[in-house]
This record gives structure tokens, sequence and C-alpha cells, in this order.
């Protein structure tokens, strides 16, 4: 049986529930990519499928945010994990936790730049 609890953020609450049996995966919190309209999202959101994992790589020296996390589709940049979202994740990557993301939403609209794109992150092993 998955066990779970409950973690807030200062935007909203996401359960955490062990996503296999035996607990190797864990799902952390679902949230949006941030930034799509000034990266690659619309380009590669023809290519995306739901479900398809998503690498989530640290960016420690960015200026803006020290806990900044990278959001990549198949080595295409499609934005960051969301500041007011991203200290715990950041910790657990720094600790060298394998952290990955996993495709659970996206919608293009013909006259915007952006893309909406929502993620879950998950804790492997």
């Amino acid at each position: 049986m998955a066990s779970s609890l409950v973690v807030a953020t200062a935007m909203r609450a996401s359960r955490v529930e062990s996503a296999t049996p035996s607990g190797k995966e864990v799902d952390l919190i679902n949230l949006p990519v941030a930034g799509t309209g000034y990266y690659q999202a619309r380009q590669a959101a023809a290519q995306l499928r739901l479900g398809q994992p998503l690498t989530l790589l640290r960016e420690a020296n960015n200026p803006y945010d020290a806990n900044a996390i990278e959001v990549y589709a198949g080595g295409v940049k499609l934005g960051y994990v969301p500041r007011v979202q991203n200290t715990i994740i950041a910790r657990l990557m720094d600790a060298g936790r394998s952290v990955e993301g996993r495709l659970t939403f996206i919608r293009v609209e013909e006259e915007s730049r952006w893309v909406e794109i929502g993620m879950a992150i998950v804790r492997l092993g």
C-alpha cells in the first residue's frame, strides 16, 4: 500500500505517494513549467508526449535564483521549475538524489507565445 503525506508549498498543496509497490519512485509535487515563452517549448510541443520523462538540471550559478532548476525534453530547454517551488527539489538534487520530471499536461494556444506545460516531479530510488 502506498504511503502518503501532504507537502505544502507557497502556491498549492500536492499529495506525495509511492508510485510503485516497492517504493522505488516517489511523486513529490505537480507543478507548471515556468518561462516557456522564453525557450524552445513551442517548437518542441508537437513532439512532447504525456508521461514522457523530463530532465531536470540544477543551475546553481543562475544570477537570479540560486535554486534554479532547468527543465529539458530530449535535449530541448522548455523552461524552469517555478522559483516559488524549487527550494526543496534543489536541495534534494544538491544532496545527490535522483530527480526527474514527467510530462502531465500540455496546451499550445496559437495567439500566445506561452505554452502551458504541467509536470510531476519524481524522486527515483
